[in-house]
């Protein structure tokens, strides 16, 4: 004869309390295996908080999405340069300090900032060890470069249109004529340049402006709106490309001797390191880590 639990009365409250216990424990143990699951999973994200920025006359360097899995570490670093010069951040430079006493480089190729520009990238440690923490101290070693737009300036020699020669050397910087199109509305010029020196080479093709032979004074800088300024490691090359239109009333293009002034376009150079030697401290946010792994 089956047995029937009493629905009233003292015992049916204690028993009811007692499922209600043993429901809630239950629930409890659940996400606590879940969550220790979570942590043991190698795509496990934790988040850290973000130190501030450091700010100065030269830049602004940000850290942003500082995180870990169990696979690497990781954080966003946001340069803006308020200088004239070029600038290099080399994550090589950037130390991740777990523990105390384990240490990570980071690892990757420098990268640049032109003149009044912003740009961003990662920086990562990876396939050392196991990089969840609840903490870590970032180390920066200098890892912030110069390269001065202002000094060693070479000078190089006009070039005529039609070209009497296909190629010339200005200092370090070895120049060949690779296409020329000398039309009536347009002319059409393009240079490959190699930075023949042992520093770095500068190749501003913006620079370039022409005037006829016959009138100097009438100068007129490339219409190119794409050239930009290259930077050259020692046996590096790139192209120059300019492009030009002087008005008919002034000449006419194709039947004129033209010359091309370079002025500022090439510029021997050398690195200068910014002393940058800060470390941050970052600290398990859990509620970024809740919302990432959710």
């Amino acid at each position: 004869m089956a047995r029937h639990l009493p629905t009233t009365g003292p015992n049916y409250k204690l028993i009811l309390m007692l499922k209600r216990l043993t429901l809630l424990f239950a629930a409890i143990c659940l996400v606590a295996v879940s969550h220790a699951q979570n942590e043991n999973d190698p795509k496990f994200e934790i988040h850290y908080g973000e130190p501030a920025a450091i700010e100065n006359e030269q830049f602004k360097l940000e850290i942003s999405e500082p995180h870990s899995q169990m696979e690497f570490v990781s954080i966003k670093v946001t340069i803006t340069n308020y200088t004239d010069d070029w600038m290099f951040f080399d994550p090589e430079k950037v130390t991740f300090i777990k523990g105390g006493t384990e240490q990570f480089k980071g690892k990757g190729n420098a990268w640049k900032i032109g003149p009044k520009q912003t740009k961003s990238r990662g920086v990562k440690a990876a396939g050392e060890a196991n990089y969840h923490s609840d903490s870590y101290t970032v180390e920066f070693n200098d890892p912030i470069e110069l390269l001065p737009t202002s000094a060693g300036k070479t000078k190089a020699e006009s070039f005529d249109l039609p070209p009497a020669k296909n190629s010339f050397a200005a200092g370090e910087f070895d120049v060949k004529l690779i296409e020329c199109k000398q039309k009536t509305k347009e002319t059409l010029i393009i240079f490959e340049v190699t930075y023949t020196g042992n520093q770095m080479g500068l190749v501003d093709g913006s620079a370039l402006t022409m005037h006829p032979k016959d009138q100097p004074d009438k100068v007129y800088a490339t219409e190119n709106t794409r050239a930009d300024q290259d930077v050259l490691k020692p046996g590096k090359k790139t192209k120059v490309k300019g492009i030009f239109h002087i008005p008919a009333a002034v000449t006419d293009m194709q039947k004129s001797d033209l010359v091309i002034d370079w002025n500022d376009t090439f510029i021997e150079t050398s690195f200068q390191t910014i002393k940058l030697s800060e470390s941050f401290d970052l600290k398990r946010d859990d509620e970024k880590t809740k919302a990432k792994n959710s």
